[in-house]
């Protein structure tokens, strides 16, 4: 007889076990749950400190003093280096394919940098777009390609560059607009 008390002991055991487990442990992953949620928001709410702020800043062509502008400026992004905030179209050429307008070639200048980069938009969709300016030599910084229909180049510091701005039609044909530039230093 004892055989068969073991069993049902052992039964009755697991079944309250398992009422509790079927109780408690939804209860207490919702708890967990919770409490990871509030830790997590406070790390994310946190501010900043402003000593972190002023580590993480760096010098762009808008920031340095006038006799480092040359070094930074020539051959940066304008975006990037901070002056594309007040820059203003001083030439636009039209790019004409035939008498048909599909695109704009622009010369920008910011007179806070005293900088000047080509800019360029397509009227058409789906056209990639080119942009060279040879005052930058013959690299990376002196040619962009864009499969957007907006471009722009580097800067160049006190000189109005020659800037060329394309769009491609096809495989071997590109349609060119170029603005020509002035040395101001000479």
């Amino acid at each position: 007889m004892s055989t068969t008390c073991v069993p049902s002991i052992s039964l009755s055991f697991r079944s309250r076990a398992s009422r509790w487990t079927r109780l408690l442990l939804p209860g207490l992953l919702f708890v967990v749950t919770v409490s990871l949620l509030f830790l997590g928001s406070l790390l994310f709410l946190t501010p900043t400190p402003p000593s972190f702020a002023r580590a993480a800043s760096f010098e762009t062509c808008a920031t340095v003093p006038p006799r480092e502008k040359p070094t930074f400026c020539n051959g940066a992004d304008p975006i990037q280096g901070g002056c594309a905030s007040d820059a203003e179209t001083v030439t636009e050429e039209p790019i004409l394919d035939g008498p048909e307008q599909i695109g704009l070639a622009q010369m920008r200048h910011s007179p806070s940098c005293n900088t000047y980069w080509g800019r360029g938009f397509s009227f058409l969709s789906g056209k990639s777009m080119t942009v060279f300016i040879p005052e930058l030599g013959t690299g990376g910084n002196a040619s962009f390609l864009s499969t957007t229909p907006e471009i722009y180049s580097n800067m160049i510091y006190a000189t109005i560059p020659t800037v060329t701005i394309g769009i491609i039609i096809g495989p071997t044909r590109v349609v060119l607009a170029t603005i020509p530039g002035v040395n101001l230093r000479a």
